[in-house]
């Protein structure tokens, strides 16, 4: 399946820093699914003080949408 795969568009791919739970700095990423919200895992949106980084400069984070549950690892 990996061979019929797309490439991935790298304008696409977000780069996320934040504190993890305990303070932690830590980094995740994340796949801009439009131009204003990008799709991650919801471990780093647990966190705080995100900031998302792309090839299109830095935003910060204003809202999240979390799945907040142990088996779907999912946020917008």
């Amino acid at each position: 399946m990996a061979g019929d795969a797309e490439k991935l568009e790298a304008n696409r791919v977000a780069l996320i820093r934040y504190r993890s739970p305990d303070g932690t700095p830590s980094v995740g990423s994340g796949l801009f699914v439009d131009p204003l919200h990008v799709l991650t895992a919801d471990h780093v949106a647990d966190g705080s003080r995100h900031v998302i980084h792309s090839n299109d400069g830095t935003l910060a984070v204003v809202a999240v949408l979390r799945s907040a549950a142990s088996d779907v690892d999912l946020a917008v």
